[in-house]
Order: structure tokens, then sequence, then C-alpha cells
């Protein structure tokens, strides 16, 4: 009798804790930057990207400005990094966006990778944090951007 009392409480635990870490993994907005990619819903504007904080999105973006400062590739949506963050249009926070790319993961990206998204429109995948006030994704991969043809 103590043997199948003590298997019915390990039976409910295991399946408790099973349960619990399915919710967390199925409700996480750590959603795979290839599924997100593939689903042309999630691509939002970079003006939009302040709205999606914490979220995993594909975000349309013009590569205004892009530079190199030795420590990462900063690409930003902005002419020069001198600009207001937030621009107040019709009362909604509308501001630009960043990308940065650690220079350990530079490496990965194709030479002369800075000067092929100079002025291109780009689509980049990853959680959208925040950066000196802008929205922005840190990428590790070139998997995560893309130049929009």
């Amino acid at each position: 009798m103590k043997r199948r009392v003590l298997f019915v409480i390990i039976f409910i635990t295991i399946s408790l804790i099973v349960f619990i870490v399915s919710k967390i993994f199925l409700n996480s907005n750590n959603t795979s930057s290839a599924l997100i990619a593939s689903d042309k819903n999630n691509t939002i504007s970079y003006r939009d990207a302040v709205q999606f904080e914490g979220q995993t999105r594909t975000v349309e973006m013009p590569a205004l400005y892009v530079f190199n400062n030795r420590k990462y590739l900063f690409i930003s949506s902005r002419t020069s990094p001198h600009h207001a963050h937030m621009v107040e249009e019709g009362g909604d926070k509308t501001g630009f966006f960043t990308v940065r790319i650690f220079l350990e993961d530079l490496t990965k990206f194709p030479p002369n990778f800075e000067k092929n998204i100079q002025n291109k429109t780009l689509l980049v995948t990853g959680i959208i944090g925040w950066y000196q006030g802008d929205p922005h994704i840190v990428i590790t991969e070139p998997s995560q951007i893309t130049v929009k043809e």
C-alpha cells in the first residue's frame, strides 16, 4: 500500500513538472528565429518595434547609418547617431531602430558585409530589446539578417 501511494505521489509530481516546463517553453517569447523568419505575418516596421519589447520578431528597417566602433557593428535607421532618439508623430512615439553585431560574431559574416548593407532595406530577426533609448536587436548569426529584395 505504501509503495502504491509513493508511486502515485512521484507520478503526479513528475507530471506536474513536465506540464509546467512545457507551458514555459510553449508560451516563451524566445521563439526560434527560423520559425519567425518564415512567417511573413511576424515582420514589423522598425517604427512599430517599440510595441514588441522582449518578443522575437523580424523587423524591416533601412540601414542608413552603419558604423564599426571596434566593439560591435552598429546599424541604425537614423542617418546620424546624433538625431533625437524618438520623434513624436500624431501623439505616438515612433522612433529609430538599431542592430548590433558584436566583434566576435562579425567574423561569421561575409567580407564587405558593412558596405553591402549600407542604404539597403534589411530584414532583421531577433529578440527586441533596448539600447540607448531605442529598440534594438543583437544578432549573432548571418541567418538573422537579410537584404530585402
